[in-house]
């Protein structure tokens, strides 16, 4: 638990009696398979592009001798090969998102020098490799990818040019990441990232030359609020009111959304969504619309879009179970119920609004049961094409693997 909340012991836990065993299995799930895919690429001397398998969705290549130096080599020899390093300098570029670059001056912060002629001085270049000539054209890395070079003392790391519309490269990101932890810091707990005690090149030799591109064009990670989970507050936009009656306001836990994106980025994932919720309090009060909690996920989804990342929003349509925000009353005419769906849509995707980048949503009335077939079709093309054409939006549907599902 004092994991989980980062120090921070308030709400879920208490609010949230239930067990959090199962979450902890899926992170840990999660998380071993980040590292054997990992592991995998380290291993590998020689790969042909794209061909490594990939539980998270992204396969490597390698290119150059991924070798080791012993810890009694000498201060020039670690020079040459990367063994220990004692001081970095770090430049940025403009492909890198901004949060991303703010996380990684941090990260490197107690090793930051200026000293640039000590033979265990290595200089990152992270987004941009012009300054020190170590060639890679972030048009010619595949989509999403990215490419990390080593010559010398210059260690460069960029990725392939934005995608459409997208004003930063997330492979640039992923680039960064990719170095922070090959010197050795890791980003294994949505919560809590690991710093080393020293920093270790020997997985950036000199001479090095990684391209990685993604397996899948989605990677995503859905966070089901629906059942009692940490951070649920958090992403409502709603304070955490403790069982003594005293209150967390939302602007205290906000910092936990900046490590979860920082985690999202650097396991290469693209995408983040979770279920909105309701209450017959938050109803009776006007809460659940109002401009106080679309502000809050505003300010959500632009710490979203600084790491780089899309955010959605998972609403559904008629299902009315676990306290999901339904977008529609069944019980009225199917064009009220798609005027319901246009309103909906527009607070939550248009820029003024909550500024979500795509809606995800549910199949059926319930877990087990649905409605007329005809009627959810209509409802189901609804969403997807007023999020497309007036919102230019993605909407993606999910259907229970359950009973009662089927027309």
């Amino acid at each position: 638990a004092r994991t989980l909340h980062h120090g921070r012991s308030t709400a879920s836990m208490v609010i949230w009696p239930r067990p959090l065993f199962l979450l902890c299995l899926a992170f840990q799930a999660c998380c071993a398979a980040m590292i054997a895919d990992k592991a995998q690429v380290l291993a590998t001397s020689e790969r042909t592009h794209g061909s490594g398998a990939s539980s998270m969705g992204h396969g490597a290549d390698v290119q150059g001798s991924l070798s080791t130096v012993s810890a009694d080599e000498s201060a020039s020899d670690l020079a040459t090969v990367a063994g220990h390093i004692t001081g970095v300098t770090v430049s940025i570029g403009s492909q890198l998102p901004p949060a991303v670059s703010v996380a990684v001056r941090r990260h490197l912060g107690p090793w930051l020098t200026a000293m640039n002629s000590s033979p265990t001085t290595i200089h990152l270049h992270f987004g941009d490799c012009s300054l020190v000539s170590l060639g890679g054209d972030p048009g010619e890395i595949p989509a999403g990818g990215f490419l990390i070079t080593r010559r010398g003392q210059d260690v460069c790391a960029i990725g392939s040019s934005p995608a459409r519309g997208q004003k930063y490269s997330l492979g640039a990101a992923h680039a960064a990441y990719e170095v922070l932890e090959l010197l050795g810091f890791a980003f294994l707990h949505p919560l809590e990232a690991i710093t080393p005690t020293v920093l270790n090149g020997s997985s950036i030799p000199d001479g090095m030359r990684l391209l990685d591109s993604p397996r899948f064009d989605y990677r995503g990670f859905h966070l089901h609020t629906e059942h009692p989970l940490e951070l649920t507050e958090l992403l409502q936009g709603s304070d955490a009111l403790l069982p003594n009656g005293s209150r967390v306001p939302w602007e205290d836990m906000f910092h936990e959304a900046a490590t979860v994106f920082e985690w999202l980025v650097a396991n290469r994932q693209n995408r983040f969504e979770w279920v909105l919720l309701t209450t017959p309090a938050w109803e009776a009060s006007g809460w659940v619309v109002s401009s106080e909690r679309q502000g809050r996920f505003r300010t959500l989804n632009a710490l979203c879009h600084a790491y780089g990342l899309q955010c959605g929003a998972d609403v559904p349509i008629a299902d009315i179970q676990q306290r999901g925000w339904h977008m529609v009353d069944t019980s009225l005419p199917v064009a009220t119920m798609i005027e319901q769906i246009r309103q909906r849509l527009h607070w939550l995707l248009s820029p003024e609004g909550a500024a979500f980048d795509f809606v995800s949503t549910e199949s059926g009335f319930s877990e087990f049961t649905h409605g007329n077939c005809s009627v959810m079709l209509a409802l189901i093309s609804a969403v997807a094409d007023i999020a497309e054409l007036e919102h230019g939006a993605k909407a993606y549907i999910k259907c229970h693997a359950s009973t009662g599902q089927t027309c």
